[in-house]
């Protein structure tokens, strides 16, 4: 997060939503896991850890996707709250 802070200047979500959302691999978000850039959905690229996503009031895994029994579809776009 202090990345993208300080490269857009702000804490507005949506000017960090979108500078992190343009990180490729030629331009990723470095971080102690590592470089770091994300497909349309969100999803990281090349990285194999678990992400969970509020579904319906539930936490849900999401990803990685079809690797152990009980992964759910990952919902994108998310609906308004």
């Amino acid at each position: 997060m202090a990345e993208a802070v300080a490269a857009v200047g702000s804490t507005d979500n949506e000017k960090l939503r979108e500078w992190l959302a343009a990180r490729t691999a030629e331009a990723p978000v470095k971080t102690i896991l590592g470089d770091f850039h994300w497909d349309e959905k969100g999803l990281p690229i090349d990285k194999s850890f678990i992400i969970t996503q509020w579904q319906g009031g539930e936490l849900k895994f999401v990803y990685p996707t079809d690797e152990f029994p009980g992964t759910a579809p990952v919902v994108w776009p998310k609906p308004n709250w």
